[in-house]
């Protein structure tokens, strides 16, 4: 096999994992090695994140207000993660401990009384 075969095999890698995050269900595609000129020049491997809550299906993440988004990172990030679903769940729950979204979620918990003042 040439290593242009191999860099192709590595390329359509996606591997499925699932994972739960407050009683939501999560699937996540991981592509390992997404960016490969990347490990052919550098010697570094772009791991590609694809994630989507599954049940309920669509309902917002900490990451996501759509219950789909995708990540880019280092493969060795994820790696020290301990893996796909540790890295996702890594990510939200630092995006859950920031201002910003501690606001989002306290201006959805109180609704926002003159919202329709400011719609066109």
């Amino acid at each position: 096999m040439s290593l242009k075969d191999t860099f192709r095999q590595l390329a359509k890698c996606v591997l499925i994992r699932y994972s739960e995050w407050n009683g939501v269900k999560i699937q996540i595609d991981y592509k390992p090695s997404w960016f490969l000129v990347l490990r052919r020049i550098y010697n570094y491997d772009l791991a590609h994140l694809k994630i989507r809550t599954i049940a309920p299906e669509g309902i917002p993440l900490p990451i996501t207000k759509t219950g789909t988004t995708t990540m880019i990172a280092y493969r060795t990030e994820v790696d020290e993660a301990g893996g796909p679903e540790a890295y996702v769940l890594e990510q939200i729950a630092i995006r859950e401990q920031s201002a910003e979204y501690k606001a989002e979620q306290e201006a959805a918990r109180q609704g926002d009384l003159f919202a329709f003042a400011l719609e066109d």
